[in-house]
C-alpha cells in the first residue's frame, strides 16, 4: 500500500515538472540570463576589437604622413640650404670675373655673334654652356640677361644689371615719370597720380600737386604712415606711394614695372647707352618690344654701333644727353633651381665694381610679385 502511494505521489510529481510536454527545471531562468549576458560581452568584445583596429589605423596613418611631411621637409630644406649657398658662390664669381675683366682681354672673343639668350628653365642635368670669355662678356654687357653656370656640380644663373641703364628716381623730373606711366599703357589719370605722389613723396615740402599726397592722406590710411619728405633709399619705398600698386610696381603681361625702370643708386642723371636694358627703351619712347629687343641685339653685337639710334630715344623723352661707360655700380643676382624648374634660392646684391669693389645693398632673397623666391 505504502509503495502505491509512492509510486502515485512521484507520478504527480513527474507529471507537475513538464509544462506543455517539455521539461521544467528551477535554474532555466538563470542559464538564460548567462547565455544572454555571454551574447552582450561577446557584441561588445567585438565592437572594442574594431574600435581598436580603427584608433590603430588612424595613428599608423598619422604617423606614416608626418614621416612623410618630416622626410619632404628635410629635403626640402637641404635643398635651400645647398641653393643659397651655390647663389652666394656664384654672385661672388660674378663679382671677381667683373673686377678683373678687361675689356681688351675679351675683345679678343672670335664670335662676333650676338651672345644668345638662354632659354629657362633647363634641365639640371645638362652641362653650364656659358663659361669664360662669353659668360664675362655678358655679364659686363649689363642689360640683366641671364648667364648659366656650374659651382661644384650645381647649375645656377646669374646676371648683371648696371643700374646707371635705369633713371636716377631721385634725380628725374616729374615730367618723365608721366611720360613713363604714358608709354607703359597707364591711363592719364593714373599715371598723373604716380607721377606727382612720387615727386610729393621726395620732395622736402608738404604742398601735394594736383594728384599727388602728401602727410594728410597717409594719416588717414587704415594703417598711417609718415610721407617720407626725403629721396628714396630702397627702390620697394615706391610701394608706399599713392597710386603705385603691385602690379605697376612689379609690372605683368609684357608690360616693365616700375622697379625694373628706376633706380635709388643711380647717382647719375644721364642713362648709360652701353647697358640700357630694352624695359628702359620702352618706357622713355614707347617703342615696340621686339624693336627695343632687337636694338639690344644689335648693340650687344661686336662691331655694331646702334649709340645714335639709343641716343635720339634717350633725348626725346627729356632726360638730356646720355653717356657711355663702363659698369660702376651694378645689381647682381644668382638663382638655383631644383629638377621640376622651380627656384628654390634667388639672391642678390648691389655693388660698386671699380678699383676693387664695395657691396652697398645685400639681399637674402629676391621676391616676385606672386611672393615667391625669384
Amino acid at each position: 500500500m505504502m509503495t502505491k502511494c509512492s509510486k502515485s505521489s512521484l507520478r504527480r510529481h513527474d507529471s507537475a515538472a513538464y509544462a506543455d510536454g517539455e521539461p521544467l527545471r528551477e535554474d532555466a531562468p538563470m542559464r538564460e540570463s548567462a547565455l544572454s549576458r555571454l551574447r552582450h560581452s561577446r557584441g561588445a568584445a567585438l565592437i572594442l576589437v574594431l574600435w581598436t583596429f580603427s584608433v590603430l589605423s588612424v595613428l599608423a596613418g598619422e604617423f606614416a604622413r608626418a614621416m612623410r611631411e618630416d622626410a619632404l621637409s628635410t629635403r626640402n630644406f637641404r635643398l635651400q640650404t645647398t641653393g643659397q649657398y651655390i647663389a652666394m658662390a656664384a654672385i661672388n664669381e660674378a663679382i671677381l670675373a667683373m673686377i678683373t675683366a678687361r675689356d681688351d682681354d675679351l675683345d679678343d672673343d672670335p664670335d662676333d655673334e650676338e651672345i644668345p639668350e638662354q632659354e629657362l628653365p633647363f634641365d639640371p642635368d645638362a652641362p653650364p654652356i656659358d663659361s669664360g670669355k662669353r659668360a664675362i662678356r655678358m655679364l659686363m654687357q649689363g642689360d640683366g640677361r641671364w648667364v648659366r653656370g656650374a659651382f661644384a656640380g650645381i647649375p645656377y644663373e646669374v646676371r648683371a644689371i648696371d643700374e646707371g641703364g635705369k633713371i636716377a628716381i631721385n634725380q628725374v623730373d616729374v615730367e618723365v615719370i608721366r611720360l613713363v606711366m604714358l608709354n607703359l599703357g597707364y591711363e592719364e589719370l593714373t599715371g598723373d597720380t604716380v607721377a606727382d605722389s612720387i615727386a610729393d613723396w621726395i620732395d622736402e615740402d608738404d604742398l601735394h600737386r594736383i594728384n599727388g599726397a602728401e602727410e594728410d592722406f597717409y594719416d588717414g590710411l587704415p594703417r598711417p604712415y609718415p610721407a617720407k619728405n626725403a629721396p628714396l633709399e630702397a627702390i620697394e619705398e615706391l610701394l608706399l606711394v599713392r597710386g603705385v600698386t603691385r602690379s605697376i610696381f612689379y609690372g605683368g603681361d609684357g608690360v616693365p614695372g616700375l622697379r625694373e625702370i628706376f633706380s635709388v643708386f643711380a647717382t647719375n642723371d644721364k642713362l648709360n647707352l652701353r647697358s640700357i636694358r630694352p624695359e628702359v627703351m620702352i618706357a622713355i619712347s614707347g617703342i615696340p618690344e621686339d624693336d627695343a629687343d632687337e636694338l639690344r641685339r644689335r648693340r650687344n653685337r661686336s662691331g655694331e654701333n646702334v649709340s645714335e639710334e639709343l641716343r635720339v630715344l634717350v633725348t626725346g623723352s627729356g632726360l638730356g644727353t646720355p653717356r657711355e661707360s663702363a659698369l660702376t655700380d651694378v645689381t647682381i643676382e644668382a638663382r638655383v633651381k631644383d629638377a621640376a624648374g622651380r627656384i628654390v634660392a634667388h639672391v642678390g646684391a648691389v655693388v660698386k665694381v671699380r678699383n676693387g669693389f664695395r657691396t652697398y645693398r645685400w639681399y637674402d632673397s629676391v621676391f616676385e610679385d606672386d611672393g615667391e623666391a625669384s
